[in-house]
């Protein structure tokens, strides 16, 4: 696969099998994660979950093929930044993976400037890539509406969602710090704010 093109009329099973073999897909299956929170094992391990859990959600048959493909290169890039990120905590001896959201957003918009993918489409993946992280700590925010109404700027609050849903469900953790009643909340906000996103 080339092009945006050949990934739109690919199966699912293409795409990964696509992605199994790029750099940075092998440079995710390097990198290993904080047991703690994710005792999955490594980053790509995680991905190939988040992308199988994304099949599972009960929204998934009825999302068009195009929202469909933007969250599953949303999996695929969610945490592609933590191979350039990860550093060991002497101190404390956990793994962490600062601003990685930011370097993946960067690396998905190379990858898909490469597929000759369009700007829109880009761009809304690269948000959702950068923001992915944010919806489990809402509560966590001083103004938690205004947390989610400004961030609908930037992101379909929507596909957050979704896509939130998918990477909490798309690991084992000994401590679950990213419960769905979080996401749920944040759901709600939004639908009562009315910036939930395109339907």
């Amino acid at each position: 696969m080339k092009t945006w093109a050949d990934i739109q009329r690919a199966t699912k099973a293409q795409i990964l099998e696509w992605a199994e073999v790029q750099p940075w897909a092998r440079d995710m299956a390097t990198c290993q994660q904080d047991a703690q929170w994710q005792s999955e094992g490594d980053v790509w391990t995680h991905t190939k979950m988040v992308c199988a859990g994304l099949e599972r959600l009960a929204e998934w048959p009825a999302l068009d093929r195009v929202t469909q493909i933007k969250l599953l290169f949303t999996g695929l890039f969610h945490d592609s930044g933590k191979p350039a990120t990860t550093s060991l905590e002497p101190e404390k001896g956990r793994t962490r993976s600062p601003k990685h959201a930011l370097v993946g957003a960067d690396i998905v918009r190379r990858v898909l400037r490469e597929l000759e993918c369009d700007l829109a489409a880009r761009e809304e993946i690269a948000a959702l890539v950068r923001f992915h992280g944010r919806p489990p700590y809402l509560l966590e925010k001083q103004d938690p509406e205004r947390e989610v109404i400004s961030l609908s700027w930037l992101v379909n609050n929507r596909l957050l969602y979704l896509f939130a849903l998918a990477d909490t469900r798309g690991r084992q953790a000994k401590e679950m710090s990213r419960p769905e009643e979080n996401l749920h909340l944040r759901k709600l906000v939004a639908e009562e704010r009315g910036c939930n996103g395109i339907e």
